[in-house]
């Protein structure tokens, strides 16, 4: 399993990181798997952008870790060559509050601990124009981000859950996503207590 990293900056707020982990078939990480990976992301990303402020900028970090998900110990590191992607949306759009934010949530069949392993991203950069009537994420604009980040899901590399070894649970454990969807209400992002 391998991860890589996406910063986010021009947000109504401080930059924000988010965290990927893509896993092929045969469990063989090489180039050619981050080079696929870094692939399917662009292609998610250009999809995506159409619904960030114009502000918003997407860059992939340029390297990935390969990480045995049984252990969680870094067994391999490999760098890419990507570029960033800046948000489509109108400068006249006002950006969402930064603590307001899509979440995807991401599902697999995999089963730990007598539990589904699922996993969920906030995705940043929304505009308020973003929203429906009622103030939840307007349809069109779930359907689109739920499209874009399921090209993550590819037959050669695909995204993963990575259920993390744990004292109560020795083992970790990368469950492929086989599916993905957007909450119909915005994310509010708080600290933990």
């Amino acid at each position: 399993m391998f991860r890589t990293q996406l910063v986010w900056s021009g947000l109504d707020g401080p930059n924000a990181l988010t965290t990927l982990y893509f896993q092929s078939p045969g469990l063989i990480e090489d180039q050619d798997s981050v080079n696929l990976a870094v692939e399917n992301i662009q292609a998610a990303l250009a999809v995506a952008k159409e619904d960030w402020h114009s502000a918003v900028r997407c860059t992939p970090t340029g390297d990935a870790v390969v990480i045995d998900p049984a252990t969680g110990e870094y067994t391999d590191f490999f760098t890419y060559s990507a570029g960033a992607f800046t948000g489509g949306g109108q400068p006249a759009n006002d950006h969402m509050p930064a603590l307001n934010q899509m979440l995807l949530r991401m599902n697999s069949t995999t089963i730990k601990n007598n539990r589904r392993i699922k996993g969920h991203l906030f995705l940043p950069g929304s505009m308020e124009i973003n929203s429906d009537s009622s103030g939840n994420v307007d349809p069109t604009v779930r359907a689109r981000q739920a499209t874009a980040y399921e090209l993550l899901i590819d037959t050669e590399v695909t995204v993963v859950v990575w259920s993390r070894p744990t004292a109560e649970s020795p083992v970790g454990v990368a469950a492929p996503v086989v599916g993905m969807s957007v909450d119909a209400g915005w994310s509010f992002l708080r600290g933990r207590r």
